[in-house]
C-alpha cells in the first residue's frame, strides 16, 4: 500500500502541532494566569485597606519601570512562549514554508521538500501524535514531522495513513 501526499503546512497548522507536542502549555497558562489575578487582587486589597500602600511600598518600582519587566515577562510566559517558538516556521531551512510531498508505504516514509529529501524507516519514530487537524511522527523528544489532512488527496487517504502509523508504532513499541 502506497500513500502519497503534497502541499503546504500553514503557519496555523505549525502552531497547532507545537500545542500537540507541548500540552502542558494549557495548564501552565492556567497556573501562570491564577497567579498573576492573584497577585493583581493582593495589591487592590492592599491599597483598599491602606490608600498609600501602592505609593509607599512600589515608589522604587515607580521611579525605575524597568524593573517589573522580569516579572511581567515571567507571569505572562505561557502566553507569548508558543507564539515565538512559532516564528521558528519563517526561518530558512523549514521545509514547511514550500510544498512537500512524498510517499507513505508499509517500509518507510518519504519527505521532499525546500530542497530536502528525506527517507525514514518507521522504527526512528519514538512518537506518533494526533488530532483532527494535524498528526504527528516524532524522531526525537522536540523533532517532528507535520502531516495534515490538506495534505492528502481524501480522507480516505488520510484515514489510512493515521491506521498506518499508529499500527507502525505499536510494532515499534512492541520491539522496544
Amino acid at each position: 500500500m502506497e500513500i502519497h501526499y503534497a502541499g503546504k503546512v500553514s503557519k496555523s497548522d505549525w502552531i497547532k502541532a507545537l500545542r500537540l507536542q507541548n500540552p502542558g502549555w494549557r495548564r501552565r497558562k492556567w497556573f501562570f494566569g491564577r497567579i498573576f489575578v492573584l497577585v493583581i487582587v493582593m495589591g487592590i486589597i492592599s491599597s483598599l485597606r491602606n490608600p498609600n500602600f501602592l505609593m509607599e511600598n512600589f515608589k522604587p518600582l515607580l521611579d525605575a519601570p524597568y524593573v517589573m519587566v522580569f516579572p511581567l515577562l515571567a507571569l505572562t510566559f505561557p502566553w507569548w512562549m508558543e507564539y515565538l517558538q512559532a516564528a521558528a516556521y519563517d526561518q530558512k531551512g523549514n521545509i514547511y514554508q514550500n510544498n512537500v510531498h512524498g510517499m507513505i508505504n508499509e517500509a518507510e516514509v518519504t519527505i521532499h521538500g525546500g530542497g530536502i529529501q528525506a527517507t525514514f524507516k518507521w522504527n526512528v519514530f519514538i512518537d506518533c501524535k494526533g488530532s483532527e487537524a494535524v498528526f504527528l511522527l516524532c524522531h526525537g523528544p522536540n523533532n517532528f514531522s507535520i502531516f495534515t489532512p490538506s495534505l492528502f488527496s481524501n480522507h480516505e487517504e488520510w484515514q489510512k495513513f493515521i491506521s498506518l502509523a499508529k499500527e507502525k508504532f505499536a510494532i515499534n513499541k512492541k520491539r522496544k
